[in-house]
């Protein structure tokens, strides 16, 4: 009986040490999210700080109302584009844009960013688009 019972808990030992508790559905158990560097997650780093802006990449419509002496609503749209510039970096550009121009100037602002897993950066903007608020 004693030889029984130490083959079994000898077994149980082999049976449960072979196994690997580290994996689970043979992908690596953790405790920490590991976050993917591909354009989804670099236009939501740029999106954090313009959360008006699409999330992924496209455009969307958006208006003001009574704009101008007769109170006519104004169509515009937000776009969100990205472009691949090296290995661990995205160039991710964001655009803001009126149906107007305003004294022969296009009502148009757009900031694009350079996007890597640890750092995102400001590399060129053009800030128009509020000229539309001078509209009377």
């Amino acid at each position: 009986m004693k030889k029984v019972f130490s083959l079994i808990l000898i077994l149980s030992f082999l049976l449960v040490g072979c196994s690997n508790p580290i994996l689970e559905n043979n992908e690596p158990k953790s405790s920490q999210t590991v976050n993917i560097f591909d354009e989804k997650y670099a236009i939501s780093k740029v999106i954090k700080e313009h959360p008006e802006f699409p999330s992924s990449v496209g455009s969307k419509e958006i208006s003001l109302n009574h704009v101008g002496k007769q109170g006519n609503k104004l169509i515009g749209s937000l776009k969100t584009e990205v472009e691949k510039s090296g290995q661990d970096e995205y160039i991710v550009i964001i655009t803001k844009k009126w149906n107007i121009k305003v004294n022969d100037m296009d009502a148009v602002s757009y900031w694009k960013y350079k996007v890597t897993p640890e750092i995102i950066t400001l590399i060129d903007s053009k800030e128009n688009a509020d000229i539309v608020n001078i509209i009377k």
